[in-house]
Order: structure tokens, then sequence, then C-alpha cells
């Protein structure tokens, strides 16, 4: 749900869930942007290797 605030009569803020992935994503880029909890990574080679490739 997104919310409005006014922050004074020239500016407003949008505030608004984040942006949900695709399941097609890649399960380890999805670490890399931060986009899944720490604790719930079962293998961390994966998003390793993605950097190296980098």
């Amino acid at each position: 749900q997104m919310q409005t605030i006014k922050l004074d009569k020239l500016i407003k803020l949008f505030d608004s869930p984040g942006i949900v992935m695709s399941k097609d994503t890649d399960p380890a880029s999805l670490v890399l942007r931060n986009c899944v909890r720490i604790e719930t990574i079962e293998n961390p080679v994966p998003p390793i290797e993605l950097l190296r490739k980098s």
C-alpha cells in the first residue's frame, strides 16, 4: 500500500512497498541485490561465484 507524506507545501514523499522480483530471477542475483534475508540462504556459493564473474 502506497503512502503519501506531505513534507511541506511543495514537496510530497511517496512511500511504497519494495519491488517484487519475478520467479524467473536467479536466486544468486537476488542475494546480491539484498532482496532476500541472509538467514534464508541455504548455499552461499552461487552468489560468490556470480560476484567473481563480474
